[in-house]
């Protein structure tokens, strides 16, 4: 414990780098406020952690609670203490999400990183990336090519969480890198864990107090730019590192949350590993089409929010034009498939219509209903093909969706897992025999939504809309 207290070289490392940048102290201007103090993120996660808890949006998409999520990480922590308890050196479990682009993996990894300061005592969450403000472009002093770089990388990745809480991120990559050799010399033979314990110690946190490492985009790490079949360092054997890492005794207190998108071999390590794992779902987002607070309701485009609202709502006339516009809307919802990246983008492409609509009076009427109705009618005329190619625009082509749904036997698996409820696959095991609607989902194929509010894990698969398309043509 005493030796714990200590700064470790790296610590005295980083303050001495910081003291040399502003010997006056940080000016307030330049000072970055995370959302919280424990949570060291990009300038993005602070902005999702901060809708999260205020239950706002998220870059124009309203916050969904991800109910099946938060059981899951409920369950990963559950499942962490009773290896812990049971044996020191058993394999702990992996908390992680599958998904395609723009499906919310990132989002449920800051999620991760709040539900972490909420629920252990004393913690911190760190936030590791590939992407977003640590891309490889940006570290490209630290290439990734082998295990020991890939070690090296995610450390210094580390310590660019650290100096962002008193330097603005621009500086701190800088600092790193004119600095290479005199840090990597601090770092002995466990890099990652001396970065975690000095990260601690700079933000005035005990080195041995739990802390969860949230790493992202792992697909992208690699500097070689080949298909990962032909990588000498895949993103597989990165996830075996970190991994590893976990299961040491003297590690107990880090946590690791990965995004595995490209990582997950669920017969691998069903047969192999033994790990139980923690799998998130990435649900459809259908904005509206839940019981959300009323602060969700509200950050919704107006073209969406008359027929969403209730108080609007009943404004609206009882025409045939009026029926017409909603069919149209939910046409467009419909066609989006509850897509995240690709329904923020519609919701986005629907704000053009506030600008053109009639000024919401402070006691709107009927009248008002009837003026919205008729200039919402017009703008969906005139934008329609431009509406219809941002729903339809996504990672499910129809190619896509044939050439898997062609192969012998998966539209029948498929059909299985959305014709009766089932329960997420929280280990290996479980997943294996979930493969197909496992790798289904992995390509947006299908994902899993929760049908029982007491039960957030008891769901079935989704198949979204354009998928459907490609089945029947």
């Amino acid at each position: 414990k005493l030796l714990s207290a200590l700064p470790n070289p790296c610590t005295l490392l980083l303050q001495k780098l910081a003291k040399e940048q502003y010997p006056a102290g940080l000016s307030s201007d330049l000072k970055k406020e995370p959302a919280d103090a424990r949570i060291l993120c990009s300038d993005k996660g602070n902005v999702v952690i901060t809708a999260k808890r205020s239950r706002g949006s998220i870059f124009g998409l309203p916050v969904d609670d991800r109910a099946a999520g938060d059981a899951v990480f409920m369950d990963f922590l559950a499942m962490d203490a009773l290896a812990s308890c049971r044996n020191q050196i058993e394999r702990r479990p992996l908390l992680c999400n599958v998904g395609s682009k723009g499906t919310g993996k990132t989002v449920q990894q800051q999620f991760n990183m709040l539900s972490f300061v909420e629920h252990v005592p004393d913690s911190i969450a760190i936030e590791v990336t590939f992407n977003e403000d640590q891309p490889g472009s940006i570290f490209d002093f630290l290439p990734v090519v082998n295990e020991p770089s890939f070690v090296l990388a995610v450390a210094f990745r580390v310590l660019h969480r650290a100096l962002c809480t008193v330097m603005p991120s621009s500086t701190a990559v800088r600092v790193l890198r004119d600095n290479r050799a005199d840090i990597t010399s601090t770092l002995h033979s466990n890099p990652i864990e001396i970065a975690i314990a000095a990260t601690q110690q700079f933000i005035g946190v005990s080195s041995t107090a739990p802390a969860l490492l949230a790493v992202d985009e792992l697909v992208q790490a690699s500097t070689e730019r080949v298909p990962i079949a032909d990588m000498a360092y895949p993103p597989q054997r990165m996830m075996s590192r970190l991994t590893a890492m976990a299961d040491q005794p003297d590690n107990r207190n880090i946590y690791l949350s990965i995004s595995a998108y490209m990582c997950i071999q669920f017969g691998e390590l069903s047969t192999y590993s033994g790990r139980n794992i923690a799998l998130q779902p990435l649900p459809p987002i259908f904005p509206g089409a839940s019981n959300g607070s009323l602060s969700s309701t509200d950050c919704l485009p107006l073209a969406l929010r008359i027929f969403v609202k209730e108080a609007l709502h009943d404004l609206l006339p009882a025409t045939s034009t009026a029926i017409h516009a909603a069919a149209h809307m939910s046409e467009l919802l419909h066609l989006a498939s509850g897509h995240p990246r690709r329904t923020a983008t519609l919701l986005r492409l629907m704000e053009n219509f506030d600008v053109i609509a009639p000024p919401l009076p402070k006691q709107p009427d009927g009248s008002w209903g009837e003026a919205v109705i008729d200039a919402l009618h017009k703008w969906l005329d005139e934008s329609r093909m431009e509406l219809l190619q941002t729903a339809m625009n996504g990672e499910e082509s129809y190619g896509a969706a044939r050439d898997f749904l062609d192969r012998p036997g998966n539209m029948a698996d498929l059909a299985v897992h959305t014709g009766r409820a089932f329960q997420l696959p929280l280990n290996a095991t479980q997943a294996e025999n979930h493969k197909i609607f496992m790798l289904a989902q992995s390509r947006s194929i299908c994902q899993f939504i929760g049908v029982d509010q007491l039960d957030p894990l008891n769901g079935c698969a989704y198949v979204p809309t354009l998928v459907l398309r490609a089945a029947s043509s």
